[in-house]
């Protein structure tokens, strides 16, 4: 092949990917298993009549045998053959030896030239090429000059020429590169300026953006463009590495190729895969191991790290799932099976197993977390890759199988219900809300450990039912070897099909909303008090059910600003570009109005969590918020706490229960509480707390925390703390952990309310509540890490309360009540920092118990306290200069760190200054 040829042949695989010097000819035979409509065998090559996609390709001896799965070909053994062509693509079968001839990090740069000029994916041909050129001495910078100049060779497919300005080339590789459309100026200039100097060619200055993104890897603000040139890369190797395909034409490889590199997003690959033709991942010319799956809980497990970790304990690939919960993994070469499979996502993870490196489908769903628990000596899936490390044989074929019956047969009423005849841990399903998804959306199942060695276990039924049933579930530990049954149940009491979705979309519409500027959202922007009609815009309208903000009610709270209201984002600048996300089922009001959990995210990204009540529209379809239509407020969640007392540490214990969650707003003598066990509890008003209180002895006690059980943290301190804090409410009789746990996750609560005046026996309405999970035990709340004041703050506290058991806050303003915190490993960031106070009345004798908060976001970690009057009759602050301080006789006598979860449960490290006696 002379040099003119060779140059042409360059042009051309730089633009079509396709091509190389294949003047080799080898002696190619072929032997027929079936011989029905034979192969054409060339003297390097097979040719077949089908896409790949009909046929299966394995190694065989020093060949390979191709099976033909939908046609006559049956199948035929290959030798001395490099590559085999489809109606589709060609697989070429030596690319994969070739690339590992060079180091890793050159052949990616080689893939990302590709990236850079064309942001489309290589073929394995025209890759092949550029590492024979690599390998024969041309540098990066060399290769990068040839692909420019054979761009400007074809401008009507590149969009290149020589005649393009220096700007509009730079303009060119930021979109390619750096995905953004256009270059900032002062980037622009940079470049522009080392082209227009001859500091660099157009060849040398790709090589050196390339460089300059990867730079900003883990960048906070500009990580995602070092993530999605990495992703555009592995996409790329996947394609024409792993797979080593070719589009059978030039015109398939250009548009095809661009194709796949526009999928690619800067969080995953798995778009980019599926408009991949001819792929297989049970085929993979490394030899290596590709796991692919759908991760969801009913809803997609958008945004998670999925990780596998082999019997060692190792890590051998990761990923993360896109925002349908799909996700995709090439395993290192070398990885030894079994393999578990996390999904981890802020404070919450899935997990999942494979017990061999055939490649297949795996599902992470919180059926095969079950199974993983099945599987785990200690139940706790979280524990499986450690416990591998000592018995390969915890995750065999065999066991796996047994297990996934075992669960399978668990839930069959529900699988029954919803049409699932599949395979929960490896059948394909997409998080749509519909078959399996709709399945997941039905259940409950929580997995909570009490210990290094046992675990809790709870699975029920989300159905439509009495909104004061409660739930049917089927309880045991690890240490059951015989499940529970669920009862069989209908499918028009589970969610309907396509619940997920509806879900999504209602969110979707919120964002809509909030992405609109606070003028054009409603007509009285960053005014305090407004009220729901003052929204305007029909974006935002069409979020409410009947498209009426107005109809809006939620504990008696309606939308605006100002007190007792709700979605005040809406109107205010901070609102602009609030994200709502993460929406899922937990479920169904007996009026079949829908109950789900969700995340919001501020622009700070500071985040936090919720629920809200729909209704479903049926003219259109879609899902509009409602609220509970509730006229009193009120809720129930489940508490937990370790009160530190920092003068007296013998004394902390931790408490574990429910907090009852009425407004204090004067208008209730009380509200009777009625637990899930029938026993009842009142709220009394307390004019300086934010809530209605428990009482003790017909008093407010300046708490609505009821401790159903609480255990001092000392193992040498075997008393009752019952019995030494008397100002707080503990159950009557303590709950053990097995009391506790006997209680469902979604318990039902119901709230009896009196109005002033109102002495008789009769309320004046009657509310109830679910919670979204039980309280937990104390030996499960010992396994939580919590967030912790920082030491010097703690010695502070000591400091100014050790004499006294209290701190002094006559005239401290906010100022003064700087607190600051830390947030260990797998500790979830605490969301308020709260102060408790007294002061004992003048004219009664009678403590007054006060509190104030500060509430912020989960990105924070310290904070101001102001003093805050939280009613009418309330003077434990008073205005000094404007300032509102703490009032002559107020003392601190605690503070907390507050933060809830996604189950909506309550974590609290309280710091106590007074003594016990």
């Amino acid at each position: 092949m002379d040099k003119g040829t060779r140059w042409v042949m360059a042009i051309a695989v730089a633009i079509a990917g396709c091509g190389g010097d294949s003047a080799v000819e080898l002696s190619g035979s072929v032997r027929r298993a079936t011989p029905q409509f034979a192969p054409v065998i060339g003297t390097d090559s097979a040719t077949f009549s089908a896409p790949r996609g009909n046929y299966t390709i394995t190694r065989s001896g020093t060949g390979w045998q191709v099976k033909d799965n939908a046609g006559g070909d049956g199948t035929t053994t290959l030798t001395n053959v490099r590559s085999i062509k489809f109606s589709d693509v060609t697989v070429n079968l030596g690319v994969a030896d070739k690339a590992a001839s060079i180091s890793a990090a050159d052949l990616k740069s080689l893939i990302e030239l590709y990236v850079a000029f064309f942001n489309r994916v290589p073929d394995a041909d025209g890759l092949s090429y550029w590492i024979d050129q690599f390998k024969a001495g041309q540098t990066i910078e060399q290769i990068s000059q040839s692909f420019y100049d054979a761009a400007v060779q074809y401008t009507s497919l590149t969009g290149y020429s020589s005649a393009m300005t220096d700007a509009d080339f730079v303009t060119i590789i930021y979109k390619n590169v750096l995905g953004r459309s256009q270059p900032d100026a002062d980037g622009l200039n940079y470049w522009t300026t080392s082209l227009a100097n001859k500091t660099a060619t157009r060849g040398s200055l790709v090589k050196t953006i390339l460089a300059s993104a990867h730079t900003f890897k883990s960048d906070a603000t500009f990580g995602y463009v070092a993530d999605l040139l990495d992703n555009k890369a592995d996409a790329a190797n996947y394609f024409a590495v792993q797979q080593g395909l070719n589009y059978n034409t030039p015109e398939d490889s250009i548009s095809k190729g661009i194709a796949v590199a526009a999928a690619v997003t800067s969080t995953d690959i798995i778009a980019a895969v599926n408009k991949m033709d001819g792929t297989d991942p049970s085929f993979n010319l490394n030899g290596q191991t590709v796991f692919f799956g759908t991760a969801a809980t009913g809803a997609p497990f958008s945004g998670a790290r999925i990780t596998y970790s082999d019997r060692n304990g190792v890590v051998v690939g990761s990923g993360n799932t896109s925002t349908t919960g799909n996700y995709f993994i090439t395993l290192i070469r070398g990885a030894t099976p079994p393999f578990v499979v996390q999904a981890a996502r802020d404070d919450t993870s899935l997990y999942s197993v494979a017990p061999d490196t055939s490649s297949q489908n795996i599902n992470v769903t919180p059926v095969t977390t079950l199974v993983a628990s099945r599987l785990s000596p200690s139940g706790d899936p979280a524990r499986l890759a450690s416990e591998l490390r000592t018995s390969a044989d915890l995750v065999s074929t065999a066991k796996v199988a047994a297990r996934v019956t075992e669960v399978t047969t668990l839930i069959q009423p529900v699988l029954d219900a919803t049409g699932v005849t599949a395979n929960p841990l490896t059948a394909k399903f997409s998080a749509d809300g519909t078959g399996m998804d709709r399945a997941l959306d039905s259940l409950l199942i929580k997995i909570t450990p009490s210990s290094a060695t046992s675990t809790n276990i709870e699975v029920a039924i989300k159905q439509q039912a009495s909104d004061e049933a409660q739930p049917v579930v089927a309880q045991f530990t690890s240490a059951t070897t015989t499940l529970p049954s669920l009862a069989s149940v209908s499918a028009a009491v589970l969610p309907p099909s396509g619940t997920a979705s509806q879900i999504g979309d209602l969110l979707q519409r919120l964002n809509k909303c909030l992405a609109l500027q606070v003028s054009e959202r409603v007509s009285t922007p960053n005014v305090n008090p407004s009220t729901a009609d003052a929204i305007k815009a029909s974006a935002c309208k069409d979020v409410f059910y009947g498209n009426d903000p107005t109809t809006y009610k939620h504990n008696g709270r309606r939308v605006g600003t100002g007190p007792r209201t709700q979605l005040n984002a809406i109107f205010t600048t901070d609102g602009t570009g609030m994200i709502f996300d993460r929406g899922f089922y937990v479920f169904s009001r007996t009026n079949g109005d829908i109950v789900f959990a969700f995340r919001n995210t501020q622009t700070t990204g500071d985040s936090g969590t919720g629920a809200f009540v729909a209704r479903l529209t049926a003219s259109d379809g879609k899902l509009r918020l409602i609220g509970n239509q509730y006229a009193y407020d009120g809720g129930v969640n489940a508490y937990h706490q370790l009160r530190e007392f920092v003068n007296q540490p013998n004394s902390t214990y931790y408490s574990t229960g429910y907090t009852f969650n009425v407004a204090n707003d004067g208008t209730l003598s009380k509200v009777v509480v009625t637990s899930p066990t029938g026993q009842q509890f009142t709220l009394l008003s307390n004019s300086g707390s934010s809530n209605m209180t428990l009482a003790i002895n017909g008093l407010p006690s300046g708490t609505n925390f009821l401790r159903m059980r609480s255990v001092y943290a000392s193992a040498t301190n075997t008393g009752n703390p019952a019995t030494a804090e008397k100002h707080l409410v503990f159950n009557p009789t303590a709950l053990t952990d097995a009391d506790l746990v006997a209680i469902p996750q979604q318990s039902t609560w119901k709230f009896d309310y009196y109005l002033k005046g109102n002495t008789g026996t009769t309320p004046n309405a009657t509310q109830t509540y679910k919670t979204l999970a039980r309280a937990l035990s104390i030996d499960e709340l010992r396994t939580k890490p919590i967030a912790a004041l920082q030491p010097g703050v703690v010695t502070d506290i000591i400091g100014a309360s050790k004499a006294t058991g209290f701190v002094a806050l006559e005239g401290f303003k906010a100022e003064d009540m700087d607190i600051d915190w830390i947030v260990p490993p797998g500790a979830l960031p605490p969301t308020q920092v709260k102060v408790f106070s007294s002061r004992k009345n003048a004219t009664t004798g009678v403590s007054e118990s006060f509190d104030d908060a500060a509430n912020f976001g989960s990105t924070q970690r310290s904070a101001l306290v102001p003093c805050t009057l939280q009613s009418a009759t309330d003077t434990h602050c008073i205005n000094v200069g404007g300032v509102l301080v703490y009032a002559p006789g107020v003392v601190l006598n605690g503070l907390h760190l507050w933060v809830r979860d996604y189950d909506l449960r309550e974590f609290a490290h309280f710091y106590a200054t007074y003594y016990l006696q």
